[in-house]
């Protein structure tokens, strides 16, 4: 299983699609499971159904990491105003 995810990670960092579940996903974002599924449940996060099985395709998160990077630095500069 951590070959895999290791596996996973580098497809990742390549931006070559793949398919993570939530632990996956939770573990690269390093965050817990929990708070994934509250973007996920906010609508923040695609995700394919397959059964009961909740995949999150890598481009996808990609994609939610670069809009929290704009977003973290629209907001660490609205931060900086207020400081000077």
């Amino acid at each position: 299983m951590k070959l895999e995810l290791d596996d996973e990670k580098e497809k990742l960092k390549k931006g070559k699609g793949c398919l993570l579940n939530v632990p996956e996903a939770a573990e690269i974002l390093r965050l817990s499971k929990f708070t994934v599924r509250l973007f996920i449940a906010r609508g923040e996060l695609p995700i394919i159904k397959l059964g009961r099985r909740v995949l999150i395709d890598s481009e996808d998160l990609n994609k939610f990491i670069a809009e929290r990077r704009k977003v973290q630095g629209i907001w660490q500069s609205k931060k900086l105003r207020e400081l000077i």
